[in-house]
């Protein structure tokens, strides 16, 4: 019902959203990378959709960690500077203008037709500063498809990675397959999973060549992690943390895990290298974490297997498991 009526107001009345502006709100909430530039996209998305404008605002935090390449400060504010760099659009061709400005924590579709139809009456120019833009944006995910190619730098990027045949997402987080706070299931899925989904889309003798590139958070030995100050909340109270330190034990990917010929296991490193590699894979098996969810966005004409059960509806063109 919510999807017909905002596709109802996108089509037949465009014109009251005409003094909107939508803007990502990068301030409220610490969050990881994949997480940050969704909520970037679908803001962008929404847009789109309704004919509003897109106002960008730079993402000033991402939650680190333990395998992230960014470890101290400098590294930090490098990588931001890369990531605000690479997922920038181009002429975003906003008005001269000084709105009322509202920040929205959770946008609701009708305080959206609401707002919308005030701001066309009076002809003032309002911003929606925007911290969950879910509630309304995912009522039509295909709407990311549409923004990514504004993204000139991200395009330029995406030719320098070759396509690979098959790329898995592994999420382990803290391990264990707990449950966060707020979250039903476990963001972590069996590796049997994977596998089986695999065997679904090659034959058995095609199997013994394929090559699965596996991209993980999990170490490939013990690892102690101590996060910074200000990210403390975000590992307190989860298995392996104690005294302001993160233990994450190891896992091991082989190929007798998928039967497959080969396992390449890419342990942490830098996010946005691994969701543009994942992008270029010609089977992409999504796990439940933006990072990946991200990667089937940016993937082109490739198949994309939506992560079951999670909390983000698959665009149109991707398969379920």
């Amino acid at each position: 019902m919510k999807r017909s009526i905002l596709n109802f107001f996108s089509r037949f009345y465009p014109q009251i959203f005409v003094n909107i502006t939508l803007s990502n709100d990068t301030s409220s909430k610490k969050d990881g990378t994949g997480a940050q530039l969704q909520r970037m996209l679908a803001v962008a998305g929404l847009a789109e959709q309704i004919g509003a404008q897109f106002s960008q605002r730079a993402i000033t935090d991402v939650a680190i960690h333990p395998l992230d390449p960014f470890q101290n400060q400098e590294q930090y504010v490098n990588f931001l500077t890369e990531l605000n760099e690479t997922f920038k659009f181009s002429n975003p061709n906003l008005k001269n203008s000084n709105p009322v400005t509202y920040k929205v924590q959770n946008l609701r579709l009708a305080f959206l037709i609401r707002i919308a139809l005030t701001s066309y009456v009076s002809k003032k120019e309002i911003e929606l500063v925007v911290e969950n833009p879910y509630s309304v944006s995912d009522l039509n995910v295909d709407a990311y498809s549409a923004v990514v190619s504004k993204m000139e730098m991200l395009q330029n990027r995406l030719v320098c990675f070759e396509n690979i045949a098959v790329a898995i997402h592994y999420r382990q987080g803290v391990g264990n397959f707990v449950v966060y706070p707020g979250q039903s299931i476990s963001r972590e899925m069996e590796i049997s999973y994977f596998r089986e989904t695999i065997r679904r889309h090659f034959s058995a003798e095609k199997l013994k060549n394929v090559e699965v590139h596996i991209f993980t958070d999990a170490p490939s030995k013990t690892l102690r992690f101590q996060p910074p100050q200000d990210q403390l909340y975000l590992w307190e109270g989860t298995p392996g943390f104690s005294n302001g330190e993160m233990v994450v034990k190891p896992l091991e990917f082989t190929e007798k895990d998928l039967d497959v010929q080969r396992v390449l296991v890419h342990s942490g490193g830098d996010p946005i290298d691994a969701m543009l590699q994942m992008s270029k894979a010609e089977l992409l098996i999504l796990g439940r974490s933006s990072l990946s969810y991200v990667a089937g966005i940016l993937s082109s004409g490739k198949t994309v297997v939506a992560a079951p059960e999670f909390w983000h509806p698959p665009l149109s063109n991707w398969k379920s498991a």
